[in-house]
């Protein structure tokens, strides 16, 4: 029973580790030239926003290292036997604090982001970039939502569509 218990909690730090990974690569589309002109930002702001972007990047970087050297450990106690529960537990608690102090991160830097936008490069900003706080899209991604719907409903996904035909066909039944 322990073992099944450690592989699902394994399993689930496997999956979330990749979204922590994908975190912040949609920044470097957030203030690319075309969107500097877009905005008409000022030498002053570009300036600015490089500067508080480079930081972000350098403690993302940081961040990330941490969680994969713990993720690390976590593996090397799981090869042990898992005779170490608290241990386990205690990494596990670290890892997750690491994630939403990366994402408390993310959050930081669109509030300064903010602050040296005017009141209309700020409201335009806000539009082009369409934020999504369900899932913390942006940039374009707003339809990711329909586009999963779409192959689930054509069936791309295992078993998925199939059930779905199958209700579709109760339904009109």
């Amino acid at each position: 029973m322990k073992k099944i218990i450690v592989s699902i909690i394994i399993t689930v730090f496997v999956l979330s580790s990749g979204n922590v990974l994908a975190q912040g690569k949609g920044d470097s589309k957030s203030f690319g030239k075309k969107m500097c002109t877009e905005l008409n930002l000022t030498d002053t702001q570009q300036k600015s926003i490089e500067d508080l972007k480079a930081e972000k990047q350098k403690k993302l970087i940081d961040l990330k290292a941490e969680i994969q050297k713990k993720q690390i450990d976590m593996k090397k106690l799981l090869a042990d036997g898992f005779t170490n529960e608290n241990e386990f537990l205690k990494l596990t608690d670290y890892i997750s604090k690491l994630k939403s102090e990366m994402r408390s991160l993310n959050a930081k830097h669109l509030v300064a982001v903010s602050k040296i936008l005017n009141d209309d490069q700020k409201k335009m900003w806000l539009e082009k970039t369409r934020f999504n706080n369900d899932r913390g899209e942006r940039m374009g991604c707003k339809n990711m939502k329909n586009d999963m719907m779409k192959r689930h409903m054509k069936g791309d996904r295992k078993g998925l569509g199939k059930e779905i035909q199958i209700e579709k066909k109760i339904i009109k039944e």
